[in-house]
């Protein structure tokens, strides 16, 4: 349960966009390193349960695997953003009004 909590967090972090204001926290970094974690420990995990025969942890495993790579996908995104020297989280974009293509003509004169 700790894995899904710490990544309902994360979520809620980049929701709300608290990651942009605490930009000089290497967020990058702290979630390649949560991610390498959590594939690590899913790796373990499927590997002890598809030692069993029975089909629920057969079942297990393959979710287990499943899971693993997702983190595994994860972390490579991570590490290249890392290596290319991008921000955890984009700034939002600003939205500027369009601009008026009417001219501005005075009306034309009543006769």
């Amino acid at each position: 349960m700790t894995g899904f909590w710490l990544t309902v967090f994360l979520l809620i972090l980049y929701l709300f966009h608290n990651v942009e204001k605490f930009y000089k926290v290497p967020w990058l970094k702290i979630e390649l390193f949560y991610c390498s974690l959590w594939a690590s420990l899913y790796l373990i995990a499927a590997c002890l349960a598809a030692t069993f025969g029975i089909e629920a942890f057969s079942a297990a495993a393959f979710f287990g695997f499943c899971a693993m790579l997702m983190y595994c996908v994860e972390g490579f995104f991570k590490f290249k953003a890392l290596r290319n020297g991008e921000p955890a989280q984009h700034p939002r974009p600003t939205i500027t009004p369009p601009e008026n293509t009417i001219p501005n003509t005075p009306p034309p004169p009543y006769k």
